[in-house]
């Protein structure tokens, strides 16, 4: 018995791949007309008018839309906004972080709120004190500390040394008021009293992309939207 060929969306007949590209959100839908020139010329993408549309920007590094977010403040604003003349060059943290653009110890505006990428361990943090000359962030300074301390025998410690690094013996410097913390249970908590369209636009604020509707079936099949 011969085998069945894999079907591929070129199989699909046109009727049926145009009611597939009107289901996509709008950066699933400039994606799949970005693939090749066949989609190109099928998928209309509209210039972005709502406003979960324009809350999304692109990153020339990994070519995704991404929300507000996942950028540096220097990224979506000035020469790199939308519309600009620097607007190609612009890069997402996750993509500054991975390949080096942004420098451990540099310090990061996102949002208003200062983060900085430890030289240690490589997480951007955003609280907490860190060396400004060493580049790391306090809990990994703290842990190099009491290894040091552990291998001298020592266990008290002076409040001038815990202010120094460890490491250069530089003061530490203190990261302004970062932003709150999402906290997941509260998250849930206030989602579950909630219509299901605020709900989603809820999961977007915190989580930075879109909630699907199949995660809140229940919602629908108890007319909670």
């Amino acid at each position: 018995m011969a085998q069945l060929s894999a079907i591929t969306l070129f199989d699909l007949p046109t009727e049926l791949l145009l009611q597939i590209t009107k289901s996509l959100d709008y950066p699933s839908r400039l994606a799949l007309s970005q693939t090749n020139l066949f989609f190109r010329s099928m998928v209309t993408v509209e210039q972005p008018t709502t406003s979960e549309q324009m809350g999304y920007f692109s990153c020339s590094r990994c070519l995704k839309l991404r929300f507000r977010g996942a950028f540096a403040d220097k990224q979506v604003k000035a020469k790199r906004g939308k519309g600009h003349i620097e607007s190609d060059r612009r890069f997402c943290l996750d993509c500054g972080v991975k390949k080096g653009i942004y420098q451990p110890g540099q310090n990061i505006v996102i949002n208003g709120y200062t983060r900085f990428v430890c030289a240690l361990c490589r997480q951007m943090c955003g609280s907490g004190l860190y060396c400004a000359l060493c580049g790391g962030c306090q809990r990994c300074l703290e842990r190099r500390r009491t290894k040091l301390n552990s291998q001298l025998g020592t266990s008290t410690r002076s409040n001038n040394v815990e202010r120094n690094c460890p490491r250069c013996s530089t003061p530490y410097t203190h990261l302004e008021a970062s932003e709150p913390e999402c906290d997941d249970t509260k998250l849930i908590s206030m989602l579950q009293n909630l219509p299901w369209s605020l709900k989603m636009t809820g999961f977007q604020e915190n989580f930075g992309m879109m909630a699907s509707p199949e995660w809140y079936e229940e919602d629908i099949a108890h007319g909670n939207f």
